[in-house]
């Protein structure tokens, strides 16, 4: 890992790239993992929200930051993977509360952020994968029974 110093001036100067924020994991590149203490999730977070992806973890959207800014994550409620698995891995972000509590460790350290809202969002809503100037962490899944609907949990680094 990167000492603060060397990560702060690969900030300020925009030279954070995916390769820095790769890690390994039985050898497949990942960017990071999730954990969400109130619902006992802890997952790895892949490049990509494919289908392929979502069926190994959660997906980070593509054209999100991946530190600073608005940092937005996607998983399967529900379903299971060709081996059977489940592969529900945001299945009880429903559970979540504001003032809930979500790590976010990724190849620089960790983030701490603390929920601010849960919405219901249309299917085509994508302003919410906006960037942002202020550090935040956007989760994203489907609602049960709700084909055109996303649960969508809004985050504020503290």
């Amino acid at each position: 890992t990167y000492s603060e110093d060397v990560i702060q001036d690969k900030l300020e100067e925009g030279n954070v790239t995916n390769d820095d924020l790769q890690l390994k994991f039985n050898g497949e590149n990942v960017i990071g993992v999730i954990k969400i203490d109130k619902i006992n999730f802890e997952g790895l977070i892949y490049e990509g929200t494919s289908l392929d992806t979502l069926a190994k973890g959660v997906g980070h959207f593509e054209n999100s930051s991946y530190l600073n800014g608005n940092v937005c994550l996607a998983g399967h409620n529900s379903g299971t993977n060709k081996q059977g698995e489940d592969i529900g891995f945001f299945k009880r972000l429903n559970e979540l509360e504001e003032g809930d509590i979500i790590t976010y460790h990724h190849a620089f350290g960790e983030y701490i952020y603390k929920v601010s809202e849960i919405k219901e969002i249309e299917e085509t809503d994508f302003s919410v994968l906006e960037p942002s100037t202020t550090d935040k962490l956007t989760l994203i899944t489907c609602v049960k029974g709700q084909k055109k609907l996303r649960l969508c949990v809004v985050c504020n680094r503290i």
